[in-house]
């Protein structure tokens, strides 16, 4: 099958992010995946952050109230100002049927949901989003 492939990079200042998606009429669904994620603290004290949509993916692990996970950042390095979390490379490929839009937000390791600002403990993030559905 053949499939139409947009990428999205975003930097994230926002608690929660939402992204709109123009896949066209006939799409039953499509394959979503975080190509590349950078994640600015201002503390080391979490072994890793996870990004996740509120809404759930087709066979996955996640419910209602923790959402989907699509990939996990781990400590990558630090220095006086801040530290930096990162995951490069292919994460979770998850099918969301027919989506118009997603809304991603980060959790710590323990799963508690992050505040992201120049007074929490995130920063700021960024992230590039692949899209892909078949063709029509």
């Amino acid at each position: 099958m053949d499939y139409v492939e947009q990428t999205t990079h975003s930097n994230i200042t926002d608690d929660i992010f939402n992204v709109a998606f123009n896949l066209n009429d006939n799409a039953p669904y499509a394959l979503v995946e975080i190509t590349s994620l950078s994640i600015k603290t201002s503390t080391d004290s979490n072994t890793s952050f996870f990004i996740k949509t509120q809404e759930l993916g087709e066979s996955c692990g996640g419910d209602v109230d923790s959402g989907t996970t699509l990939a996990v950042a781990s400590l990558s390095t630090d220095d006086e100002e801040h530290y930096l979390y990162t995951h490069y490379g292919i994460g979770s490929i998850v099918m969301y049927t027919a989506p118009t839009s997603l809304t991603f937000f980060i959790t710590d390791d323990k799963g508690v949901k992050q505040s992201i600002g120049e007074e929490e403990i995130i920063k700021t993030y960024s992230m590039e989003l692949k899209v892909s559905y078949p063709k029509s």
